[in-house]
């Protein structure tokens, strides 16, 4: 069994967003260094797939080079890598929430921490139609190639405009019917307007463990950074 199971998605959220919390006001970069070595030794311990982590940090690389390298212009090479590492043990440690725990998971986790009903159901019907209409569209351009289809010069091309209008209309219509069917699922059966709870086996003790930990260890380096330092 893989050691986050045991683990409840509030824990998680909680956990994460207290450590991302005092993170922020660590200013010590040696300290910083610590941070990001305990997430990494997280992320061990959890099993996460390094290219799954590398992946996602590429994504998120080119933002936090640009907030540091505003730090670089207006307060020098300390402040500059202070912020790198700072937002990189950040943005690890939410990659670390979001790939330990799954998007269903995190909604009912927010849902248990009391975030409003009707905001947890528009989250989980705005994911699902995302997934349809990419489906959608990949069916479409997969028929496209074995037509023979060949597109516009460019974007601005007449023939590409007209092709990128014509394949825009069409995928939210093949959604709109694909939303319909699902909900006509949804009401055979006998959705009520509410997911039902999620009964999962969560560990109580190895999650109030895994949010203290994971919030009394930057805190510390914080007491060093502000006491001590």
């Amino acid at each position: 069994m893989m050691p986050e199971k045991g683990i409840s998605p509030a824990a998680k959220i909680v956990g994460v967003a207290g450590f991302v919390a005092v993170c922020t006001f660590i200013k010590d970069y040696t300290l910083l260094l610590f941070s990001l070595a305990f997430v990494l030794l997280a992320l061990a311990v959890f099993r996460v797939r390094p290219s799954k982590v590398v992946k996602m940090y590429a994504a998120a690389l080119p933002f936090i080079v640009f907030s540091s390298l505003t730090m670089l212009y207006f307060q020098g090479w300390a402040v500059f890598l202070t912020m790198l590492l700072r937002i990189t043990t950040c943005v690890l440690a939410v990659i670390l929430l979001v790939l330990t725990t799954g998007f269903t998971d995190m909604v009912y986790g927010m849902s248990r921490l009391g975030l409003p009903r009707i905001m947890v159901e528009l989250m989980v019907f705005t994911y699902r139609y995302i997934s349809l209409l990419s489906g959608e569209l990949s069916r479409m351009k997969s028929s496209r190639r074995v037509r023979g289809f060949t597109g516009g010069k460019h974007l601005l091309d007449r023939t590409g405009m007209r092709i990128l209008a014509y394949t825009v209309g069409m995928g939210l219509v093949r959604a709109y019917r694909r939303g319909c069917r699902i909900q006509d699922s949804l009401e055979a059966r006998m959705y009520s307007g509410k997911f039902p709870e999620r009964t999962a086996a969560h560990h109580a003790g190895a999650s109030v463990l895994y949010a203290v930990n994971l919030i009394l260890f930057p805190a510390l380096l914080l007491y060093i950074d502000v006491v001590v330092g």
